[in-house]
């Protein structure tokens, strides 16, 4: 069986809501998910159309290419965006506080982008 993206999305939101966990950690934790909940999404709509990635870090820029490529520059941005303004900040950033207003609009980025790839 192979693993679908979307439950690292809804491990995300699962993880926003849960009381059990630090509110921080928890938030990070959630952004960073919805980037590759959204990104491997991408990757693998790519991949069914042809196109091959390396499994290290040049995939993400590579996937944002190759998605204009294809016509998709919304969801390319969103994604560009969900990765340095998200992802990078709640990984790397730990000066940097997150609310849940923060997760919230980072998850609603990643839905935009799984909606609008096939």
């Amino acid at each position: 069986m192979t693993f679908n993206p979307v439950e690292f999305l809804n491990l995300a939101k699962t993880l926003t809501n849960d009381q059990n966990y630090n509110y921080e950690s928890a938030f990070r934790t959630s952004i960073s998910r919805a980037y590759y909940s959204a990104f491997l999404w991408c990757r693998t709509w790519l991949e069914g159309l042809g196109f091959s990635f390396p499994r290290n870090q040049d995939a993400h820029a590579l996937v944002i290419k190759n998605m204009r490529a294809k016509g998709k520059y919304m969801p390319a941005d969103a994604l560009k965006n969900l990765r340095h303004y998200g992802r990078n900040e709640a990984d790397y950033n730990l000066k940097k506080s997150f609310t849940v207003t923060d997760v919230s609009y980072w998850i609603q980025l990643a839905e935009y982008v799984l909606n609008s790839i096939p």
